[in-house]
Parts: structure tokens; sequence; C-alpha cells
């Protein structure tokens, strides 16, 4: 591998097949320590490509001078997480696209071990890391999830148990959340991630979409970390009102677009199951009232194909 940028900690080679893509909005500080993090790996990559949903921290006008070697897109007006992921797609030039979010960590031998197992399996779509704590580094958060048969309900696997049970595990999945790398040709065929789920839900929606339409696999690799900076105790704290109207109309929305027939009628009956779990963690939150009324608009959105941005 070629070294084409001086001065840094990590090898950036233009032979590499991996494009990172960190979508980022009004968090400067961990987005930094995702990006010291990189210099550590042990696998070089092609590029790096920081998309900026238009933050108002006024620390991100240093960024360039700091780390030089990046490339940075900045929206001139928010535009969601979907958008930047979308941007970071079409931008990317490598063969692999490890998309992470800028308030996590990347462990310094996982995107090699992701490369080795998506590069030699071409029926392999997706890849991804397992996520662990970032405080608490050797106690898994989620390493993919599956969905139930009939509500479809998310079901993180291996939630809250040691790293060393999941380790050394390579299996197929329904999705992946806060990291994942594509296969750039097979995500290009199912991209752009449509404007009404931009947020909630829309990483899985198009993961969704390449096993479902290109017959591809999703396939968690144990050995591959990264590390989530999130608490069990932030669980309702962090569910603001925005994100609960585009949790809940993402769910719907996300269902009506992937699914078919019988299953499709099955999760009908299953949507004031997913209101009452939205509403109760409206309940738990610091305004209740707002969340209550985020939840309702987006259970009569996504029920009604309406699709503007609310907050």
């Amino acid at each position: 591998m070629t070294r084409i940028i001086s001065g840094v900690d990590f090898f950036l080679s233009e032979d590499s097949p991996v494009s990172v893509v960190i979508p980022t909005y009004n968090r400067y500080s961990m987005l930094r320590r995702l990006l010291e993090s990189l210099k550590k790996t042990k696998f070089p990559v092609k590029e790096i490509i920081v998309i900026d949903d238009a933050s108002d921290d006024q620390a991100y006008s240093s960024l360039q001078q700091e780390f030089p070697y990046i490339k940075y897109i900045r929206h001139s007006h928010v535009m969601y997480v979907g958008e930047s992921r979308n941007d970071g797609i079409r931008l990317a030039s490598g063969d692999y696209i490890f998309m992470v979010d800028d308030d996590n960590t990347v462990d310094s031998e996982c995107i090699g071990n992701l490369v080795e197992v998506i590069s030699e399996d071409p029926s392999i779509g997706v890849v991804a890391p397992v996520t662990c704590y970032y405080s608490q580094q050797d106690t898994v958060m989620y390493a993919g999830s599956r969905f139930s048969k009939y509500i479809r309900r998310t079901i993180f696997l291996f939630k809250d148990q040691k790293y060393a049970s999941v380790n050394r595990e390579v299996y197929e999945t329904d999705g992946f959340a806060n990291s994942y790398m594509f296969r750039k040709d097979a995500v290009r065929k199912v991209y752009p991630i449509p404007k009404d789920i931009l947020l909630g839900g829309e990483d899985g929606f198009i993961q969704m979409r390449i096993k479902k339409e290109l017959g591809m696999k999703l396939v968690l690799v144990g050995n591959a970390r990264v590390f989530h900076d999130f608490l069990p105790s932030q669980m309702y704290s962090r569910m603001t009102p925005f994100k609960l109207y585009y949790a809940m109309r993402g769910k719907i929305t996300f269902e009506k677009k992937l699914e078919r027939g019988f299953q499709k009628l099955i999760f009908s009956f299953a949507v004031p199951v997913y209101a009452a779990y939205y509403l109760h963690w409206a309940m738990r939150t610091g305004k209740k009232k707002e969340g209550i009324i985020a939840v309702l608009l987006g259970l009569r959105d996504g029920l009604l194909g309406i699709y503007i941005n609310r907050y």
C-alpha cells in the first residue's frame, strides 16, 4: 500500500478498497474522537468522507485544518441523516463503503476483519461489526438484529452480553444500526434512501432492500468492533419528541414500502402495539406532552402517507 498523506499516523492508500463515510451533526468533539481512532486502523482506507448536516457548531470550521486529508461535505440546511448517507454512497469511490456514525470509535482491526469476510463471498451485500458500549468496551450493545416473524419487532442480538460470547461468531441477520459496510455495487442498485424515510429506520430500510430485492446476505462479523458512546441510562433522556415522531412514522413507512401480501396485513394489526410502545417511551421522557403529540402525529402521518418535516 502507498502512503499518500504525510504527517499522520495511519496509511491512506489509493489502492485500498474501502471508503469511510461519517454522517455528523453538532457532535464535533465525538467526530474528532472518531477520526483519531481511525488513525490507528491496521487496514488502510482509500478516503474518509465526512457529511455535515448543516451543524451550527462553529468548531466544525477547524475540521479540515486538523484533518486535512478528509473530504468534507456540508449541507446548506438540515436534510437529515438519510440524505447524508445518500451523499456518502454517491461520493464514495471504494469498492466497500464503511458507514459509521460520529458518536463511535473504531477498533484498529475492525475494518480489516470486515473486508476479509465481505471480499471472500460475493453473495454478501452488507457486513457489520459488533457494537459495544464506549464506557464498557467488553459489553455488547447489540450485534445485529432480527425481526420477529409476525409483528416485525426488532430483536437486538447478544444485547448486554460479554463480548467474548460473540467474538468469533459470523452469522446472517436482518439488519444493523450505527455502523456497517456496504458492497458498493450492491447498495448503488437500491439507493437513494427515499425522502419519506430520511430519519427513523433509514439504514435498516436500505439494508433490507439489499436482502429482499437483490437476494444478498447481511452478515455480522464477531471479531470486528466499534464502541458507541451511549449508556443504558440515557435511553429515555435521548428520546426527544423529534426522535419519537420519526421513529413512529419511519416504522410504519418502512413496513408499508417493503412488506407484501400476508406479512403486510399482519403488520397492520401490529400498528397499535407499536403506537403503545412509543407512547410508553414518550411518558418516560422529560417532555411527556410533547412526546405524546409527536408519537400521534407520526402515527397519523405514517398511516396517511403525509411526509413533511415537522421538526
